[in-house]
Parts: C-alpha cells; structure tokens; sequence
C-alpha cells in the first residue's frame, strides 16, 4: 500500500465532530492522496546507534516495544496527542503495510493517567462479553512499561460510520442495560461514588470554588445522605466523539472513567451536557433551561 493510503488511514484516529473539524480533516486526507500535504507536515529524524540490539531499542522506545509486543517488524503509528488538561494523555494507532488498523494503544505518563489507563483495562476485561445493545474494544495486552501504563485495545473491524449526535433509542438502550448491570442499593454515604467526590473534591486548589463545593456536600448530606439510593455501572464519558457505528451496532471506546457504582442518569446528564457545551455551543443559563 502506498505511502499517502496509509497517512489517509492514520487519519481514523480523529473522530471529527463539528463541521470545521470535518471539513479539516476531509483537506487533510485530499491534501494526502494528492501527495500535497507531506511537503508542509514537519518531519522527524531519530538518530540511533547502529550497535544497539532489537532487545535495546525495545526497553527505550516505546514504538519498538509496541512493535514487539505485536510480532510486527514494521508498523505504521499515528499519534495523537488527546485533549489538553490534567488527565491529556497520548493514543497510538498501529497500521500495518496492507492499511490494517491493528488497535490503539492508550499510554499513562503519571499517577492520575496510569490510574485512569489501568481502570479502563480493568473494565473492559469485565465487560467484554456483558452487553447485547453494543460493543466494545478487546483488550490485547496491558502492563507497564518505564513508568507508563500501556493499554492494547482492539480497533473495530467491518464498515465504520461515524455515530448520531443527538440521543436516540440507541443510545436509551445502552444507558438502560448499563443501568441493570451490577445495580447496588445502599446509603448515598457508604457509596463509593460519595466517597470519590468527597476525594476530588479535597484536591481543588481555589478556596472560592472549594468552599462552594464543601458548602453543597454538607447539605447534600444533611439532605439524603443516609438515604437509599440505587447505585449502577456507568461509562464515565458518554458522548458521540466516544462512539462509532460498526455493522449497524454502536460501538463505545474510551472507558478510562467508567465506574461499578455510580448515581442514576449520569451518563444520560453527561451527553446532554456535553452536546449542547461542545457542539452547539449552548451557555449554561441555555443548558439549564433545556433541562
């Protein structure tokens, strides 16, 4: 397969959304068969001894070591380099010479990402074969590897479309048979869910937003806190750039913050909020009134 093909197929690591990202990406892979975008794109040279052994170049780049796990000498990566802010962590996609897309490979870089790279491993070795509505990435091989956990997940295989942006039955489907899987009636206090917002909450610096935030936790707790409350599996990021269509199922990637106990319709919250945020730019006085 020709160079610009598999540069066009290491574009599938973004999953476009608004209509200025897809009408980037779409240049972009134009730009590529037409041999024209190579000659803007920086290029970068790695200098290597010639003595070091395959052994070497394994235990200190991280490519080799991929290569490696894989029983691949040569592969083709994209990278990308996910979204900015305190849990940004890299994906790697592997190409094969024939355009294969092998899987992608989530990578932590320290306590937070790792933690949240390991979670998803964790899950989705859990789930693999737990849900009829949808499917989800199979886990290849996770370890550490120099500090960084490294998890391998399968890409999926067949016709890829690119999923709804507004909630449908589909996705109510999902979110009602998430709902039922490992459900847990206890006190909201003795809920891990409690117990992980009191936690995150203990770690924001500004005192204005922390003393709001301890102020709500003292009432919600006066409130219910001891009261029964259903506590169920969740995704932990539920939105259409997490989603793809494959053979007509919805497929869900992406499970770094999925959670066994978590409180009712968050998932459901989380996609409203999200769509309207990001992709029709609602403002939170619009969000709320939508709600």
């Amino acid at each position: 397969m020709t160079s610009s093909k598999i540069e066009k197929k290491s574009l599938e690591i973004y999953n476009a959304q608004n209509l200025k990202a897809k009408i980037a990406r779409r240049l972009l892979e134009t730009g590529l068969i037409l041999d024209i975008t190579q000659h803007f794109l920086p290029k970068i040279h790695m200098i290597i001894k010639k003595e070091i052994s395959d052994t070497k170049l394994s235990n200190i780049l991280l490519l080799e070591h991929i290569k490696e796990i894989m029983g691949y000498k040569t592969l083709y990566f994209a990278i990308s380099s996910g979204t900015p802010g305190h849990h940004r962590k890299p994906v790697i996609q592997m190409i094969t010479d024939d355009g294969i897309i092998l899987g992608y490979v989530k990578i932590g870089w320290n306590e937070g990402t790792n933690t949240l790279v390991q979670n998803e491993a964790r899950i989705l070795r859990e789930i693999n074969t737990s849900f009829n509505t949808f499917l989800v990435p199979r886990v290849i091989y996770s370890n550490s590897w120099n500090g960084r956990y490294l998890c391998i997940q399968s890409s999926p295989e067949g016709k890829i479309e690119t999923a709804p942006q507004t909630m449908n039955p589909n996705y109510m489907g999902i979110i009602k048979e998430m709902s039922n899987f490992h459900i847990r009636k206890i006190p909201l206090k003795e809920s891990l869910f409690w117990k992980n917002l009191i936690k995150n909450i203990d770690k924001i610096y500004n005192h204005y937003y922390l003393h709001i935030l301890k102020n709500g936790i003292k009432k919600i707790d006066e409130w219910i806190g001891n009261e029964t409350l259903p506590f169920h599996f969740r995704h932990g990021d539920f939105a259409p750039w997490n989603a793809k269509i494959v053979n007509g199922q919805l497929f869900l990637f992406d499970w770094e913050y999925a959670e066994l106990e978590a409180l009712p319709a968050l998932d459901l919250f989380h996609f409203f909020i999200q769509t309207l945020w990001l992709l029709k730019k609602y403002s939170p006085g619009d969000i709320y009134k939508t709600f």
